[in-house]
């Protein structure tokens, strides 16, 4: 093992005190170095132009900026954060950065005799459409940003609730006028029930009885007869409802017209107390073949005179005559 007393008499016997001066002596000096140059790249208290120094290349270090004041602040969070308008509110004014008061951005509510009865906001104040009433003249128009609405007043911004003015230099607002709907003090009627006659009935299902009578009307197996009381009510006041009892479609036989077919017929439906049933098939009437649709139009337009009508139907391949008198 080496002697270690021998190394620390060794150590003991080297000049160490002079080279700890010379290094402190050193990291003074540098220290002291590096506090000048700092001061020499500092611009002057006051001072609005850069200072630049030469270090080790060209560069140059700018003037710091100076923070924002309260005042400044203050105006860009009322402005823009929680105002997306960047309308002042009434009474309202905003100053500017350095602390001095900016122009007046004061707007007030309007006394113009004119109100806002509604706007149409078009995603920004600069688009959309105002509704204005003159109270004077007692007129509604409708303006948009930029027309004039009266003398000296033009129209600066349009808003969901109010409306942005220029009066004679003088900004203003106008908000939307807010009415109450009046309702009548009359009582209001209760709503009668519905009656059964007007609901739609259930589709027959069931072939139609052999006979039928009620007043007005009366049928044995396929004769049948009806007063022209009965006929006049059918074609008028119950004209809607005969439409909607049956539905008649063209029956087309090798691309030709040979009758219509009916189907969709109703319960208590003229179709079903003149017997006829679902898929029978109305060929000619009154000895003329429906195998034109605007012919068979003009036919049942002709009917409405006749007092005698006879009608081909086709059941299931069978041919049926039915006749219809009106006495």
């Amino acid at each position: 093992m080496p002697d270690v007393s021998k190394a620390l008499e060794k150590i003991a016997a080297a000049p160490w005190r002079p080279g700890l001066i010379v290094l402190g002596a050193s990291f003074l000096a540098a220290t002291a170095v590096s506090t000048v140059m700092g001061y020499l790249v500092q611009p002057a208290p006051g001072s609005s132009k850069q200072v630049t120094k030469p270090l080790s290349g060209n560069f140059s270090v700018p003037e710091p900026t100076a923070t924002l004041n309260k005042a400044a602040v203050d105006a860009i969070v009322t402005r823009n954060l929680f105002n997306s308008d960047g309308a002042a509110g009434e009474g309202q004014q905003v100053e500017a950065a350095n602390g001095k008061e900016a122009k007046s951005t004061v707007i007030v509510k309007s006394e113009l005799p004119i109100a806002l009865m509604g706007t149409i906001y078009g995603g920004d104040p600069l688009s959309g459409i105002a509704l204005i009433e003159n109270s004077t003249k007692k007129t509604i128009n409708s303006f948009i940003v930029g027309d004039s609405l009266q003398k000296d007043v033009t129209l600066k911004e349009i808003h969901k609730q109010k409306i942005i003015i220029d009066n004679a230099g003088r900004t203003e607002f106008i908000e939307v006028v807010q009415e109450k709907l009046s309702r009548s003090k009359r009582k209001r009627k209760s709503l009668a029930p519905p009656n059964p006659a007007d609901t739609i009935a259930p589709l027959a299902t069931e072939p139609p009885p052999p006979s039928f009578k009620e007043d007005g009307f009366e049928r044995k197996e396929r004769d049948m007869s009806m007063t022209q009381a009965y006929r006049e009510k059918m074609l008028t006041t119950d004209f809607t409802k005969v439409l909607q009892d049956a539905k008649a479609t063209p029956n087309m036989v090798d691309g030709e017209l040979k009758g219509f077919k009916l189907d969709r017929i109703r319960k208590d439906s003229i179709y079903e107390k003149a017997g006829l049933q679902n898929d029978d098939i109305v060929t000619e009437v009154n000895g003329v073949p429906l195998g034109d649709a605007a012919q068979a139009i003009r036919l049942l337009n002709s009917l409405r005179k006749e007092t005698e009508i006879d009608m081909r139907v086709l059941r299931a391949n069978t041919p049926l005559t039915f006749n219809m008198r009106v006495k």
